[in-house]
């Protein structure tokens, strides 16, 4: 055999393909497929109900694929954010020495960083309550943040 050419089935993969094909075939003649042409040569006439049916979950199982992906690709970026986020405060806390700032830019930033977590805590709460039909109150996801802390 070259490179390149297809691989003979072994007779356990002939049987295996060809046991498929005929349940296949036996549920789509219970569905109406009727075989057509000579006795040689014999092929599945499917209905055309049947073929849009195929195409309907080709299309579903196409959609389902695409959107897995994209999840997956979406949740990636959100961890490489958190990633970013924590990278960043890391950083502030190395570099920036909060004992010469001023007060009011100590202030500033206090209230900034105060805002980013409540907004982060905020988002996460709603997305949780919405999307997994938890049934936490704010009180309850209060007190988680703090038990965090």
């Amino acid at each position: 055999m070259g490179i390149g050419e297809p691989k003979m089935p072994t007779p356990e993969e002939m049987a295996k393909l060809q046991k498929e094909r005929t349940l296949s075939d036996s549920e789509l003649i219970k569905d109406g497929a009727e075989y057509v042409g000579e006795d040689n040569n014999l092929r599945l006439d499917v209905t055309d109900k049947q073929i849009e049916d195929a195409k309907g979950e080709m299309n579903a199982e196409k959609e389902a694929e695409r959107r897995e992906a994209t999840l997956d690709t979406r949740i990636e970026n959100l961890k490489r954010k958190f990633e970013e986020i924590e990278q960043y405060m890391n950083y502030v806390r190395e570099k920036v020495d909060f004992q010469t700032m001023s007060e009011e830019d100590f202030t500033q930033f206090e209230n900034n960083y105060a805002n980013l977590l409540q907004d982060l805590s905020s988002a996460s709460f709603q997305f949780f309550n919405k999307k997994n039909d938890m049934k936490v109150t704010h009180d309850e996801w209060e007190k988680w943040q703090n038990e965090k802390k």
